[in-house]
């Protein structure tokens, strides 16, 4: 399985994110198929989907001959009373929007020794 330093994925709901009382939930994908929701909230974070394997996010070793990368496309659908998560258009889980946070800043969530290409972030309202 992959190792923590190689997830990226979606940062949502960020609030005081340079304090001790930062909170924030994030949705992502390591290059082994698998992924993770997970909510943090001052120095504590809690699993609200531990690392799942799933079929739609494609894995580095997957990737075509020649070709250096994969493509993932990672996109969070927030309701009023559940969220979808979705890796390449299929949905991998769904949450009551009540466990996590959605109020907040959005942005991207990188591990360490990724080279990572983002060729789009999008916030529809």
């Amino acid at each position: 399985p992959g190792t923590r330093k190689e997830a990226f994925g979606v940062l949502l709901g960020g609030r005081n994110l340079d304090g001790d009382d930062q909170s924030y939930t994030y949705f992502v994908i390591r290059r082994s198929g698998e992924f993770l929701i997970r909510r943090r909230t001052g120095a504590k974070t809690v699993d609200v989907k531990d690392w799942t394997a799933h079929s739609a996010i494609r894995k580095y070793e997957d990737k075509a001959a020649g070709k250096s990368s994969v493509l993932n496309v990672l996109e969070v659908q927030v309701a009023a009373d559940s969220t979808a998560f979705a890796v390449n258009g299929t949905e991998v889980a769904r949450v009551p929007t009540r466990d996590i946070d959605t109020e907040g800043a959005v942005g991207l969530r990188v591990n360490h020794h990724l080279n990572l290409h983002v060729s789009a972030l999008d916030v529809i309202k």
